[in-house]
């Protein structure tokens, strides 16, 4: 009887553990490039950020579109996740990465309307008397976009059993901003599937 006992309190101790650390305990991979991340979850990551950025830029510049260095407006992409990503990191990776190009000149957004509020303090600066009047900026002279580009990231999520997938996808254009149209878009996908390899909820 009193090995019967001790045999239940092993098997529910053995249990407990695995819902305890079952869902730390999980092995996940990309399915683009199958590559194991050690981040412990299928949710986006620093590695998910490298691969959408990049991937855009490269595009991008192999099109031609930038071959006269044009004039980008950025805006912040926008998050229809339901996680809390904090969507300037992607933004500004994009912009650092066409910037070190060599292939765009960047106006501020709209979004950075402070910055653009501290220009125009500066050209009225400029225009006091405190200003010497050879180094002061023109009014009038800011430069307007010529592109504007923008996009969004997505994602869903779907179990099965013990698995766990989660798509994300990331969309990137530029319009033309004089004549409105579209003349470059694309889209990057990851799939990361997950497997318990304990047992757990």
């Amino acid at each position: 009887m009193r090995a019967a006992v001790r045999l239940s309190v092993f098997i529910l101790a053995i249990l407990t553990m695995g819902s305890l650390f079952g869902c730390a305990s999980t092995k996940y991979t990309y399915e683009d490039d199958v590559t194991e991340t050690s981040a412990g979850n299928i949710y986006f990551n620093h590695k998910d950020l490298q691969i959408l950025s990049q991937s855009m830029i490269d595009d991008l510049v192999s099109t031609g579109l930038l071959e006269n260095k044009p004039r980008v407006r950025v805006s912040r992409v926008k998050n229809k996740t339901d996680e809390h990503i904090d969507t300037k990191g992607i933004t500004d990776s994009i912009r650092t990465q066409l910037v070190r190009s060599g292939k765009v000149v960047f106006v501020t957004d709209v979004s950075e309307k402070d910055v653009r509020d501290e220009i125009l303090e500066e050209q009225k600066f400029g225009e006091s008397n405190l200003a010497d009047p050879s180094t002061a900026p023109e009014i009038g002279r800011m430069k307007a976009a010529e592109y504007h580009l923008f996009g969004e990231l997505m994602s869903m999520q779907t179990e099965a059993g013990r698995t766990k997938e989660r798509y994300f996808k990331f969309t990137l254009s530029m319009v033309n901003v004089e004549t409105g149209v579209l003349e470059w878009a694309n889209e990057k996908a990851i799939l990361k599937k997950g497997r318990k390899l304990f047992l757990g909820l």
